[in-house]
């Protein structure tokens, strides 16, 4: 068998034609583009703008600023010291009429600036496993030993003032785009993050992109959360339930509720979602919040889990539709729901099977659905027949 033939590579050219000329190409014109520019920023400097806001961290598309465990704070707090590289921390500045950007904002390194400005502002010691340095001293007589200086409880105010200054003047590596569109630094947002270990809430509130987080806020910023204890944000479980929610009350031809759909649900949330659907969710868990706030025999509010609310906003908004127009009736249904065998068939279905999943399943979602659905709508047939 004859060896195939080398084929000729093709000839790769700059030349361009342009009005009827041909040019070469010789380099990108970056004065044509918006910037992205190094601050020679100390970390001192730094959180003092991160401190007073100057920076801000509150990005909608951001995790809350509290994710780091102190141990990962004591171990960059120590990379500062030995000073190693900790990575870049990205800034972005929109254009003029941006609201989600209008000052300098933190799109990567949110929980780096907030274990910096913990530590420097005594909120945390190093933990008890934190290695320790190696320092040199010097006596009176002039002179120099090298010995290990132990870190492990210390915090910042008690450090010597060369270990203090020696975090102060730490010179971080920080950028800033500036002169983008909201859409743009979002977009920018995803692309940084999305070669990390993206946690899939994250992901989600990357999706959905600034401008409807800063509507979806409000609502995971409701009253209501207080209540339901064991659902916190720095877990993301609010914005679990808020998303899940909004799946059901939207009618989205879901597979499951798992997080996979879930961000599959936000990326067409943001092509073809409504804000009204956001508003209505947000006017179902305030009026929920005034139910819940009357007498209930569960005074614990056990029953606020991340896979009960979001059943019941959808059996609340079946409630409202039933043009009721006193909802104290909501109440005494939901204590007598609860301490019904109804309640302890949804249970049943609320938990993961042995194989740890079906959960969140559809052939689940639907069936606690129906069982608060029915015994909804057999306490109010009852109620108007003894009215």
């Amino acid at each position: 068998m004859s060896k195939p033939k080398n084929k000729t590579p093709k000839e790769v050219t700059s030349v361009i034609e342009h009005n009827g000329k041909l040019y070469n190409l010789l380099s990108i014109d970056l004065s044509s583009n918006r910037l992205v520019k190094e601050i020679p920023y100390n970390a001192d400097e730094y959180i003092r703008k991160f401190d007073s806001g100057d920076i801000a961290g509150e990005t909608p598309t951001q995790r809350t600023p509290d994710q780091w465990s102190r141990q990962k704070k004591s171990h960059l707090i120590l990379s500062l010291l030995l000073n190693r590289p900790i990575g870049a921390i990205l800034l972005a500045k929109g254009r003029s009429d941006s609201t989600s950007y209008a000052r300098k904002t933190i799109i990567d390194g949110l929980q780096r600036s907030t274990a910096i400005s913990d530590f420097i502002n005594d909120r945390f010691t190093f933990t008890k496993d934190t290695p320790p340095i190696k320092c040199r001293y010097k006596n009176e007589d002039g002179e120099t030993i090298s010995e290990n200086f132990d870190l492990a409880g210390k915090k910042f105010s008690k450090l010597p003032k060369v270990l203090q200054e020696s975090i102060l003047e730490y010179r971080l590596t920080t950028y800033l785009y500036d002169g983008f569109t909201d859409e743009e630094l979002d977009g920018i947002m995803y692309c940084v993050n999305n070669g990390a270990s993206f946690k899939p809430f994250q992901k989600m509130r990357i999706v959905l992109g600034s401008a409807i987080m800063e509507e979806i806020q409000p609502v995971c910023d409701s009253v209501f959360w207080e209540k339901a204890e064991n659902i916190t944000a720095k877990n993301d479980n609010i914005l679990g339930c808020v998303i899940r929610s909004l799946m059901l009350l939207t009618g989205y031809k879901y597979n499951n509720l798992g997080t996979c759909e879930m961000t599959k649900f936000c990326e067409h949330f943001t092509e073809n979602g409504n804000i009204k659907d956001i508003n209505t969710l947000n006017s179902l868990l305030n009026q929920l919040n005034g139910i819940i706030h009357r007498k209930m025999n569960d005074d614990k509010y056990t029953f606020l889990t991340p896979c009960f609310i979001p059943h019941l906003i959808m059996n609340l908004n079946r409630f409202n539709s039933m043009e009721i127009s006193d909802d104290t009736v909501y109440t005494a249904f939901l204590n007598d729901f609860l301490s019904s065998d109804s309640y302890t068939k949804f249970n049943t279905y609320s938990q993961k099977l042995a194989s740890g999943g079906g959960l969140y399943s559809r052939p689940m979602v639907e069936k606690r659905q129906a069982i608060i659905d029915n015994a909804l709508g057999i306490y109010i047939s009852n109620a108007r027949k003894t009215a």
